[in-house]
């Protein structure tokens, strides 16, 4: 392709002469006319078809005498000459001098800044992972700090739980509960007589009640503590009045529901004849357990049908009083339930000592609270846990 033509134009701008706009018809399948397209339309064919036409590519270019390998004549003249490749990567003459051809061969200012930067990365990176390397191998270091402590950790587990004897693990255990039941307990633990029976086991382990303080017990508290005599899983505290002719439990709203009253009164009717045989001294009948236990059977299934209909504090209060009834159920067939009911297995003292005393001659322990009894539990745990500290001191002299 001939060389472009630079000339001036009507600005002063140097540039590409454009083809001329050429009036005539269409040639070679360019339709149009006259015009822009039509006019150049030999030019294109002839630069497409290798002739020595001369086009110039830029003849379409929106804007006017543009090509962006020739810079304005103005700007070419005098020493001080403009280039706008000057940096180039790829210096060289294109197409003619003092134009520079980005494609042609060479190394130049932007290879070098390309290169400084590659530099400066890689030193940046260099940097980065030498910091790196020293996080991990503190990492590591730390790691295996971790693995000699727990090294320590798994063989003093090993000498203190497995090489334990049976006897030593037992009294580390009494020791801990011990603890627990001094230092106030929830109130589940008290009411289910477990942290109860603790002290009392402290207590009996010193001996000599005697040395011990005087706390003195209400008969109102008496009257609402439960004993058992350790041989039967039941508890008799909500049947303890179960004698009188006006007996009836505290039935909770979920077991109030239309379709129980014949089995509310059934089970009511059973208890009160059991009830009254044992104080009686005679033995429960077969028919009548079974009685008893039939009626259970009907307000637990009742219940479990309506549990979705109940509010959660009525599902609650209601499945709390089948518990205790079933546990009042199980120690009347214990076959010294008539203890209960003869005044043996009484909670009996004016204090602490002598209630203590009389469940050691009796063999009893203290049994979960009643509906009802749980103020009375409160109390009575106050009052142990006092002696109790008492009598751990005086021991001491």
């Amino acid at each position: 392709m001939s060389a472009p033509v630079q000339a001036q134009n009507g600005n002063g701008n140097g540039g590409v002469r454009p083809p001329a706009v050429m009036n005539g018809p269409a040639a070679n399948g360019f339709s149009g006319g006259a015009g822009v397209l039509g006019g150049a339309a030999p030019a294109i064919n002839a630069m497409m078809q290798g002739g020595s036409g001369g086009a110039s590519p830029y003849a379409l270019s929106t804007t006017g005498s543009f090509n962006p390998y020739m810079v304005p004549s103005a700007a070419m003249s005098g020493a001080n000459q403009m280039n706008p490749y000057s940096l180039s990567t790829y210096p060289g003459n294109y197409p003619y001098p003092p134009y520079t051809n980005p494609y042609s061969a060479g190394i130049g200012y932007g290879s070098v800044l390309q290169g400084f930067a590659s530099t400066v990365a890689a030193t940046g990176q260099y940097e980065k992972d030498l910091q790196m390397a020293k996080i991990i191998r503190e990492k590591a270091r730390q790691e295996s700090l971790e693995t000699a402590r727990k090294s320590l950790q798994f063989q003093w587990w090993y000498e203190n739980q497995m090489l334990l004897s049976n006897s030593r693990r037992r009294d580390m255990e009494m020791a801990l509960d011990l603890d627990r039941a001094r230092k106030d307990p929830p109130e589940s633990e008290i009411y289910s007589a477990g942290a109860l029976n603790t002290l009392l086991r402290s207590i009996n382990t010193v001996g000599k009640l005697s040395r011990g303080p005087n706390v003195s017990l209400e008969e109102e508290v008496l009257r609402n503590v439960n004993l058992s005599g350790g041989t039967s899983p039941g508890n008799i505290g909500m049947l303890k009045d179960a004698w009188k002719a006006d007996w009836k439990p505290e039935w909770p709203e979920g077991l109030l529901a239309e379709g129980l009253e014949e089995t509310r009164a059934s089970m009511v009717k059973n208890l009160r004849s059991a009830v009254n045989t044992l104080k009686d001294k005679a033995e429960l009948t077969q028919a009548m357990k079974n009685d008893i236990r039939g009626a259970y059977n009907a307000l637990l299934q009742k219940l479990n049908e309506t549990d979705g209909d109940l509010t959660p504090s009525q599902s609650i209060d209601s499945r709390r009083f089948m518990n205790q009834l079933s546990s009042a159920i199980k120690a009347l067939s214990d076959p010294k339930a008539v203890n209960y009911f003869n005044n043996n297995w009484n909670a009996k003292g004016k204090n602490v000592a002598e209630l203590v005393d009389h469940m050691n001659r009796e063999g009893l322990r203290f049994a979960p609270a009643a509906q009802g009894d749980e103020a009375a539990y409160r109390a009575l745990y106050q009052a142990l846990r006092s002696f109790e500290a008492g009598l751990q001191l005086a021991s001491q002299r």
